[in-house]
């Protein structure tokens, strides 16, 4: 079984919603739901890394009312963005990293942060 981490705080979305999960259609991927970039540490840091994990950027009210154009991310705290630094900043073998994020800017600025779109 695959183990998957499903990084949204939207209870009305679904890994099923976004067709790339499809990645693994001959493998049943069980999903973890987790709505924080606070739970998400904790559960990296109790269980370790899954197989994949799968990002949405904005995970708190907040998040929807910053100027997408210009991310401080200094200034702005617990998005998908910081949990995906997080994981990487373990300096460990990564899982299979997707974003599955609606906003434009902050998807892009995952999917650098992970190496696509330089």
């Amino acid at each position: 079984m695959v183990i998957g981490i499903f990084l949204e705080d939207d209870d009305s979305r679904s890994p099923s919603d976004f067709l790339h999960h499809m990645l693994y259609k001959d493998e049943r991927v069980y999903w973890i739901r987790i709505k924080s970039h606070e739970e998400f540490k904790e559960f990296l840091d109790k269980h370790g890394f899954p197989d994949i994990v799968s990002f949405d950027h904005d995970l708190k009210p907040e998040h929807y009312d910053i100027d997408a154009n210009e991310i401080d991310y200094n200034k702005t705290a617990g998005t998908g963005w910081h949990a995906c630094k997080y994981i990487i900043d373990l300096k460990k073998p990564l899982p299979t990293l997707l974003v599955h994020s609606m906003n434009p800017v902050g998807r892009e600025n995952i999917l650098k942060l992970i190496g696509f779109n330089k």
